[in-house]
């Protein structure tokens, strides 16, 4: 079968030379040839090569606080990791806009220390949740925001409405029945409100399903209390949202401890203040200085 095959197509290769249908086959081979021979080799480098540059693959060894929670407040790109060597060989480490890194856009917002950035971040938080005004207050709107969610519920409320209105109803009937007044009118009526009677307890349940629980003061209190005894890291975790970094500007969006609806926007400014602080610079007699008004948001 095999002797009989390579016959075959030996004299169809032999009637194909010269041709351009051999010419054309001849090359598709010899590329299929040079792929298998060369695909593997480039595969390999470029696997590398792609996994040197990987989102703050440089910067593995060092933990970067904010990673993944900061964008910029110019072009919207995401604020990575980045480093630099100072003429003393000592290793700097920056969060630096990736639309200005990569050259993605004209962005102009600058690089800034990591141990800077973090610094304002993590004692900006600490200080404004531990005073107890500022918790006061966050408390307050958010019990706020919860009562006038439940009155906004709407739709709950007609729902409930008709129910107390189709038991008034039902009560009435069954009180002339009871007094005598047994029509098969009266009976028709009775079936008719309690099958909507029981249409209507399915849509309450539905509507309520889709309300969230309400917290306590208390709750929310503990919610605050728990995160500020935990380590800086799995505190911008547990606490922070995200981060807008503007060049004289920082927004900080806390998480909110209510459940939050997505057809809801709302949220509200609890705290600002301006920062100014000061770093050493390698070789240079004078120190930075850098101000920025740090904002935060619950939403």
């Amino acid at each position: 079968m095999v002797n009989h095959l390579r016959k075959t197509l030996f004299i169809r290769f032999s009637k194909m030379k010269d041709t351009q249908e051999y010419i054309d086959l001849r090359e598709k081979c010899l590329i299929i040839s040079i792929l298998k021979l060369c695909l593997p080799m480039y595969l390999k480098k470029y696997e590398k090569k792609i996994n040197s540059n990987k989102f703050g693959k440089k910067s593995i060894e060092v933990d970067f606080l904010l990673r993944n929670k900061i964008k910029c407040g110019y072009c919207g790109y995401s604020v990575m990791s980045d480093s630099g060597t100072a003429h003393n060989g000592e290793k700097k480490y920056y969060y630096k806009c990736r639309g200005r890194k990569a050259k993605l856009n004209d962005c102009h917002n600058k690089p800034v220390r990591k141990e800077v950035l973090e610094k304002i971040v993590i004692d900006s938080v600490i200080k404004e949740l531990s005073n107890p005004k500022t918790r006061d207050y966050i408390v307050f709107k958010l019990m706020e925001i919860q009562e006038e969610r439940a009155k906004k519920n709407v739709v709950l409320n007609l729902l409930q409405s008709e129910k107390r209105t189709t038991e008034t109803a039902i009560n009435n009937i069954m009180s002339a029945i009871e007094q005598g007044g047994s029509t098969n009118t009266a009976m028709k009526r009775m079936r008719e409100l309690e099958q909507r009677q029981d249409e209507l307890e399915k849509h309450i349940a539905i509507e309520k399903s889709k309300t969230v629980a309400v917290l306590t003061k208390k709750e929310i209190n503990n919610y605050y209390e728990k995160a500020l005894q935990l380590n800086p890291k799995l505190l911008v975790n547990y606490l922070i949202k995200e981060i807008v970094l503007f060049e004289d500007k920082i927004e900080i969006y806390y998480n909110s401890p209510i459940p939050t609806n997505p057809d809801e926007s709302r949220g509200f400014s609890f705290a600002s203040e301006v920062i100014e602080i000061s770093y050493s610079i390698p070789f240079r007699k004078y120190k930075a200085n850098l101000i920025y008004t740090v904002i935060m948001y619950i939403q």
